[in-house]
């Protein structure tokens, strides 16, 4: 394994604060991490931030709930998506698609409203 030695400064934005202008202030950030805290205290706010990686190419990672969120804000671009669920086509041969037993599986969601906003 090869360790890569880098200086970080890592800062703490509250999701309460990118509820608006959220353009503005991520600006100057070079990656944005959505960390595990869901629920988040503003869901539009951490929504925003992810919207903002996804639209300006700045790497994101997402752990946990981060993660989820990412996965549920990309989907209406790569999924079949409705009201409130979402239709995935998995990979045949896939862990996954063991596990279901199916190609296709249908989840159902409760964040809809804010993604679409």
């Amino acid at each position: 394994m090869k360790r890569v030695h880098c200086h970080m400064e890592i800062e703490w934005i509250p999701t309460d604060t990118l509820e608006n202008d959220f353009e503005h202030k991520l600006a100057a950030f070079q990656a944005i991490w959505t960390v595990p805290a869901s629920p988040y205290k503003n869901m539009q706010g951490a929504l925003n931030g992810i919207r903002f990686a996804r639209e300006h190419n700045v790497p994101f990672l997402g752990t946990c709930g981060g993660f989820q969120h990412m996965v549920m804000l990309v989907a209406p671009f790569t999924c079949s998506v409705s009201e409130k669920t979402v239709t995935f086509k998995l990979t045949h041969g896939s862990k996954t698609a063991d596990i279901y037993g199916d190609f296709e599986i249908v989840e159902q969601y409760g964040i809809w409203d804010a993604i679409s906003a």
